[in-house]
């Protein structure tokens, strides 16, 4: 996550002057719920992605990501996190499929978020499933 305020110092310190270039012509600006992939570095596929947090002020703002990301296991990479956040991307990828589509095919692949701290974890996972119930 990049704060649109923190763009330039963020991209300077993670990033060599020819990505950080690339990164700012293709109109990444941090912006609330913007995204970029990001190359592998000998061009193979995605390497991660650039989520801008505007002003960084709305922590449920990662409810976007489970909706736009690719289906994969993903890290968030950030030294601030709150349980809001991975609150925000748990509610995020709540779906309604019982009357959609054909009931035979399977639609499980989605974006799964690896929550490290196994206490953070579990709470959120309890939860999670207590608000998805009262859906």
């Amino acid at each position: 996550p990049v704060r649109k305020d923190e763009l330039s110092k963020k991209l300077s310190l993670w990033f060599d002057g020819r990505t950080k270039s690339f990164i700012l012509s293709t109109g990444f600006a941090g912006n609330k719920g913007q995204m970029l992939p990001l190359q592998c570095k000998d061009g193979s596929g995605i390497s991660g992605w650039l989520f801008g947090v505007g002003e960084g002020d709305d922590p449920f703002i990662f409810g976007l990501l489970p909706g736009k990301l690719p289906p994969a296991i993903y890290k968030i990479e950030s030294d601030n996190l709150s349980k809001e956040h991975y609150l925000g991307w748990g509610l995020g990828s709540y779906k309604f499929n019982s009357y959609k589509g054909n009931p035979s095919v399977s639609s499980d692949a989605s974006a799964v978020l690896c929550v490290d701290n196994a206490a953070i974890k579990s709470e959120l996972d309890s939860l999670v499933s207590s608000i998805f119930l009262g859906r």
